[in-house]
């Protein structure tokens, strides 16, 4: 019984102590300021798990799935939208950013919102 106990210790300080009281911690992020992105997709969440905790490795995860599903859809939604959008289509009292938004589209072409429908299930669907 008495080997079982250190290890139940141990773990119980690394579920139980808070983060800061915590000696190891993972090097700081790039000091610039569009760096810490890529020093992000690079850091090694096995290394996040063990010194920084479940929180930190969970939240790790979720950035990195969010960049993979929404970066690419990102650029190819505003390529094809934003021209549907805007060209030869206007609703009065729209200016500035606001010609580039769904409601933008006159009623008299509402075919344009297909586009949307089609990118819609491209990005769900696919």
């Amino acid at each position: 019984m008495q080997p079982l106990i250190p290890t139940c210790s141990r773990l119980l300080t690394r579920l139980h102590l808070p983060s800061f009281l915590c000696r190891k911690r993972v090097g700081p992020l790039s000091p610039s300021l569009l760096g810490w992105p890529m020093a992000l997709w690079h850091s090694d969440p096995k290394l996040v798990l063990q010194n920084n905790g479940a929180d930190a490795y969970c939240y790790l995860l979720f950035l990195r799935m969010v960049i993979k599903i929404l970066l690419p859809i990102w650029p190819l939604s505003w390529i094809i939208l934003m021209p549907v959008n805007s060209v030869n289509t206007s609703v009065e009292g729209n200016q500035g950013l606001n010609k580039f938004t769904f409601g933008n589209i006159a009623p008299d072409k509402q075919i344009r919102y297909v586009a949307h429908l089609i990118l819609l299930w491209v990005f769900t669907c696919q």
